[in-house]
């Protein structure tokens, strides 16, 4: 049987979603994204996404290895929730009422993702390594609330994450995206966002949910663990040896298995996913790079280190920036001690006379009038950051946090 529901999705037009009620096949039909309303929100399933192209080398694989194999039931499957997660604002909260759940559920820092599901064998394990590791999978979640999508496109991190996720060799990817708080945000972003989702569908081929807050959110992903539990219900797992994995042939290999027998599908341990998709730091965007630089300062949040990288993006910018502050403030001082120096102006002659004709009452009352000129306010270099970022709530920059990071990067040594 097939329920379909129509909604809006932004500016777009009204497009309706038919969503399954059998058992999901190995291949996902594409399902269009809804925007939930309160009534409707935990009620529509979440399907995955279709296998998505992968930017791995496709240099010919080595020859096929002799896969090991899981027998049904020999295995549990756990979700694993990224520990970032469980300390962002509410997250632990959130994380608590997941556990609540008859979910087995476990805090894990994840190299990418925010959920993603495992298998760990459970009866008499052997010697091999694989049989000792847990098994990703396939499936992965990213949480995203619209703030949050709205600052990591404007700087780039939310298309590099996107990368990421589409080289990660995962089959399954499903982005939970939470509602703006405010309506004077969501009509603010509502194009930008619109953008960023459909690209997410059209090009990515990734499946989204719209979910209103927090419990919301926990709703759909209680949903998709059972899809994910029920896709692999009395079915053995195949899993590629670790020995046989790298990088550049992975999924030239991956794609071998798959076309030599389509209705299989072939895992990796934990460890080799780890492995994959684990991050050094010739990887990272000068973006990112300054961020764990501000992240490192006493009292830089992430959230104040993303609004000071939205405004300078790169050290060199930031540094720049500082410089050009240096200059303002040789300025400023200058400016003000030559205002300083100067005595305070005197009524000139034409003044006098005129005021010995009118009397000393009006003489004292015109020089009283006589403006003095103010030295000029003094910008100083180390608060330059409280006047770039303009940061509000917990993304606001006051003058102690802008003198550390300009003591960071300008001092000759760092007191932390």
């Amino acid at each position: 049987m097939h329920l379909a529901r129509t909604s809006r999705l932004g500016s777009l037009s009204a497009r309706s979603v038919v969503v399954a009620r059998r058992p999901f096949p190995l291949s996902f039909p594409k399902l269009v994204s809804i925007r939930p309303t309160r009534s409707e929100s935990t009620s529509l399933p979440i399907a995955c996404s279709h296998p998505i192209q992968r930017s791995f080398s496709t240099r010919p694989p080595p020859s096929v290895p002799q896969l090991i194999t899981w027998p049904a039931g020999s295995y549990e499957i756990a979700l694993l929730v990224d520990t970032r997660e469980t300390i962002a604002e509410s997250g632990m909260a959130a994380f608590e009422n997941l556990q609540a759940t008859e979910l087995n559920v476990e805090k894990r820092s994840l190299v990418l993702g925010d959920m993603l599901w495992v298998a760990k064998r459970t009866d008499a394990k052997s010697s091999s390594p694989e049989d000792n590791d847990e098994v990703v999978l396939g499936f992965v979640v990213e949480r995203k609330r619209m703030d949050d999508v709205v600052n990591s496109t404007l700087d780039g991190r939310f298309r590099d994450q996107k990368a990421r996720l589409r080289q990660s060799g995962m089959e399954h990817v499903s982005y939970l995206m939470e509602e703006f708080e405010s309506a004077y945000d969501e009509q603010r972003w509502s194009t930008q966002i619109t953008s960023t989702m459909t690209s997410l569908q059209a090009l990515d081929k990734t499946i989204l949910k719209r979910t209103m807050n927090p419990d919301d959110t926990l709703d759909s992903l209680r949903v998709l663990d059972q899809t994910v539990r029920s896709f692999f219900e009395n079915k053995p797992l195949n899993i590629i040896p670790d020995s046989a994995v790298t990088r550049q042939t992975y999924e030239s290999l991956r794609s071998n298995l798959t076309t030599s027998n389509p209705h299989e599908t072939y895992l990796t341990t934990y460890s080799t996913y780890n492995k994959l998709n684990k991050r050094s730091r010739s990887d990272l965007t000068p973006p990112e790079l300054l961020s764990r630089m501000l992240r490192s300062i006493d009292g830089i949040s992430a959230p104040k280190a993303d609004a000071i990288v939205e405004v300078h993006p790169t050290l060199q910018l930031l540094w720049k920036a500082f410089e050009q502050a240096e200059q303002v403030e040789k300025q400023d001082i200058a400016a003000s001690a030559i205002a300083k120096s100067q005595p305070n102006p005197t009524p000139s002659p034409k003044s006098k006379s005129k005021s010995k004709s009118i009397g000393s009452e009006k003489k004292a009352e015109s020089v009283t009038k006589t403006p003095k000129k103010r030295p000029a306010k003094i910008r100083y270099a180390k608060h330059m950051l409280v006047a770039t970022v303009k940061g509000v709530g917990r993304r606001k920059i006051g003058d102690i946090l802008s003198e550390k990071v300009y003591d960071l990067f300008k001092s000759m040594r760092y007191n932390a």
